[in-house]
């Protein structure tokens, strides 16, 4: 049980914090993809990185550490949500920036390219998740820190069949009731779609 609420509450809190971060960081993150547009590109070279390397140099640097277990899932998640905006922001209607600018120029970041943006993030981190939960299940299976990922290596080590199976419901159901819970949030708070 404790494995389980460490491995799903590292996952969610790397969404949340990331989500987080994006929008007390959105006036200047936005300032920046608008100002620099070969941004995107620079973004686009973290997908080209194996994670799995990543997560060989990162345990192999931090020996296993929880904490830069939960900081790796930050960053990666963060970096995967900003490509995003940068992606969006890109898209917007210039109806909406030319009515943003007449209103009230100074919100035009905080209220049009965010607000624009916000549906497309919370879509991705729906779809991120199920990926972070492998990245996450690998980083402990490789790491042995405590984690679902580890209590899967143990079982195959052991050669458990039952517990492999059993670990595969959970992270089912686990996977199934944060999707749930992030497109209940995405309906909360990003109903109209840009």
């Amino acid at each position: 049980l404790s494995g389980m609420l460490i491995t799903t509450g590292t996952i969610y809190f790397a969404i949340g914090i990331s989500i987080i971060l994006l929008w007390f960081l959105r006036i200047p993150i936005i300032k920046f993809f608008i100002g620099f547009s070969q941004s995107l590109e620079v973004l686009q070279l973290f997908k080209s990185i194996p994670v799995f390397l990543l997560i060989l140099l990162t345990v192999f640097w931090f020996d296993g550490l929880e904490l830069a277990k939960i900081i790796f899932a930050i960053l990666i998640t963060f970096i995967s949500l900003s490509r995003v905006l940068a992606k969006e922001l890109s898209r917007i209607k210039p109806e909406y920036i030319a009515v943003g600018l007449n209103l009230n120029p100074e919100n035009v970041y905080s209220e049009v390219y965010w607000k624009a943006s916000l549906p497309s993030l919370l879509e991705l981190a729906v779809r991120f998740q199920r990926i972070l939960w492998l990245i996450i299940l690998t980083y402990e299976f490789v790491s042995m820190s405590f984690g679902m990922g580890t209590i899967m290596r143990l079982a195959l080590q052991y050669r458990d069949f039952g517990a492999i199976i059993v670990i595969g419901i959970i992270q089912a159901l686990l996977i199934w009731l944060g999707t749930f819970i992030i497109k209940f949030v995405k309906k909360k708070i990003a109903f109209w779609e840009s």
